[in-house]
């Protein structure tokens, strides 16, 4: 992956259901989540992605290049939250077969 002022783009092909990325951050339950939020807002940089309605990761300081992958309206990746030895793993997986630099 390459990051770009648009987002993160892929450098070789990527194969339908292949794991592109998994996100990384810091696990913060809901008052903090809501907390860091609100100061992300201000500063125009939200790297906040929900777990559940009581957790979310923040990947403002302690993060992976994950972080910049966008919203899309015809999205090319999932995300898929697994709960495994106590902690909470974000993985991004093709939906399709994906060329180099999308």
């Amino acid at each position: 992956m390459v990051c770009g002022g648009l987002g993160v783009f892929n450098i070789g092909a990527i194969k339908k259901f292949q794991c592109v990325s998994t996100y990384f951050g810091e696990v913060v339950p809901g008052e903090e989540s809501c907390r860091r939020g609100k100061i992300a807002e201000i500063d125009g940089h939200v790297y906040m992605f929900a777990l559940t309605e009581e957790l979310s990761i923040d990947a403002k300081y302690k993060a992976n290049k994950s972080r910049f992958i966008n919203h899309s309206k015809k999205p090319n990746i999932f995300a898929k939250t697994i709960y495994s030895l106590g902690d909470f793993h974000v993985s991004f997986y093709s939906l399709q077969d994906i060329p180099p630099g999308n």
